[in-house]
């Protein structure tokens, strides 16, 4: 089944689908098509529904906004982002690591939905534009935050990046592009 949609995209976008389209001998709704097919990583079965995050409790809500990866878990994902970053990642580990920074990333989307709705519910207060200290979100907040700092830069594209927007989008387009 195929749903046909609209999407307004910017001048140079359609510039590049369009050369790489013709490149291909292809039409671009294809290649537009591919692109996002492959960008969009499926979401596990066995994962909480977003939607369903509105009707969780307060307790509930906070827990989930502390959800972590398994430490077995997440000492292999540092394992393996060390041994890609060194250059020395196996086919197989390759495989592996893609379904870790899967499960890493849908649980930081739920992560962030989660205290997204407990801060609109005031089950967690932001620092207020006065700079006053955030009302206790937790340890387990922090020490989450500093796992996540290890990982900064783990990750080489081989070549330099900045703040460009459209530079990582085209990178995050290829890298999502390539067939790991």
């Amino acid at each position: 089944m195929s749903i046909q949609i609209t999407i307004t995209l910017s001048d140079e976008v359609y510039q590049r689908a369009e050369q790489f389209a013709r490149l291909s001998n292809r039409d671009i709704a294809s290649i537009l098509a591919d692109m996002i097919q492959r960008s969009i990583p499926p979401v596990r079965a066995d994962i909480i529904n977003l939607e369903s995050v509105s009707a969780l409790s307060d307790v509930k809500l906070l827990a989930l906004a502390e959800l972590q990866v398994e430490p077995d878990q997440d000492a292999r994902l540092s394992e393996l982002l060390a041994r890609q970053q060194a250059g020395c990642l196996a086919e197989d580990e390759r495989l592996e690591l893609q379904a870790l920074m899967q499960i890493y990333q849908e649980g930081l989307l739920q992560k962030a939905t989660a205290l997204s709705k407990a801060v609109m519910r005031d089950s967690v207060k932001l620092p207020s534009e006065e700079g006053s200290a955030v009302k206790d979100v937790s340890p387990l907040a922090e020490a989450a935050q500093d796992r996540f700092k290890q990982h900064a830069g783990a990750i080489s594209l081989g070549y330099a990046t900045g703040l460009d927007n459209e530079g990582i989008d085209a990178d995050l387009a290829r890298a999502y592009a390539d067939d790991y």
